[in-house]
């Protein structure tokens, strides 16, 4: 490094010499590979990032899933493997289960805001058939939500299985189970 100095009419030139130690050179050494290191991989850094919060972002985000005069209905996936409670009755092992839900209901129902619903939610515009699953060997129980009715009600109990909600014409819809060769439906009419 060089310094001029300047004193009264005279001026002086300093020079500053140092010898670079091994300690000096290998940390400059590390301080190159590291730059190199973060501009190489904080794009994949950041990409990684932003994949995780994204997941974490859709897992926070409480869906409306109906919008009735007396009752708001919220629907939450549950990706997690992990978040999954290990003492429902799951119709599979709880490694093949894809999704539970959870719901949120406003205005609140605690007795159903703590359950996990099956991942086929049937919407027909003016009423909700879910599934909800119970506690080991208590199957599942399949509700109704009329947009007149201010309360869930509980329609049936069935046995946990891969069941698929579909709607009929009148009012009326079917819960199908085809497993295999066995076929089960069962027809439930709004009286």
């Amino acid at each position: 490094m060089t310094h001029i100095i300047k004193h009264l009419n005279k001026s002086f030139e300093v020079e500053e010499i140092r010898e670079q130690s091994k300690k000096d050179h290998l940390k400059g050494k590390l301080e190159t590979i590291l730059i190199y290191f973060l501009i190489l991989f904080s794009p994949f850094i950041l990409l990684y990032n932003a994949i995780k919060n994204l997941g974490r972002k859709n897992n926070d985000s409480w869906e409306l899933i109906a919008d009735y005069q007396r009752r708001k209905i919220f629907k939450l996936p549950i990706l997690n493997e992990s978040e999954f409670p290990q003492d429902l009755d799951y119709y599979t092992k709880i490694e093949d289960i894809v999704l539970l839900y959870r719901l949120r209901f406003e205005p609140s129902l605690p007795e159903l805001e703590s359950k996990y619903f099956y991942e086929d939610i049937l919407d027909s515009g003016s009423s909700l058939y879910f599934l909800s699953y119970n506690h080991k060997e208590e199957g599942m129980t399949l509700y109704y939500q009329d947009s007149s009715y201010f309360t869930p009600i509980e329609v049936l109990r069935v046995k946990s299985q891969y069941w698929e909600l579909k709607e009929l014409p009148f009012g009326t819809m079917q819960i199908n189970l085809n497993k295999n060769k066995f076929n089960d439906t069962i027809l439930v009419k709004k009286l």
